[in-house]
């Protein structure tokens, strides 16, 4: 696989790719892609979660 682990002045860095995993304090980067479908993922469990609870008080 395209794992590295090295290290610049001290300071650890994993890199898979040619890219920063954890770029600092357990952060992962992330492209913008990635960004908008992890909002999207996270509004769509919110919503299920909504969905759910209405679901429950509309049966009662």
């Amino acid at each position: 696989m395209g794992y590295r682990r090295g290290s610049i002045l001290g300071c650890h860095f994993d890199r898979v790719n040619g890219e920063y995993v954890f770029p600092g304090n357990g952060v992962e980067a992330l492209s913008k892609e990635q960004k908008c479908i992890r909002e999207l993922e996270k509004k769509l469990k919110d919503t299920e979660m909504e969905r759910d609870i209405l679901k429950k008080a509309m049966a009662t």
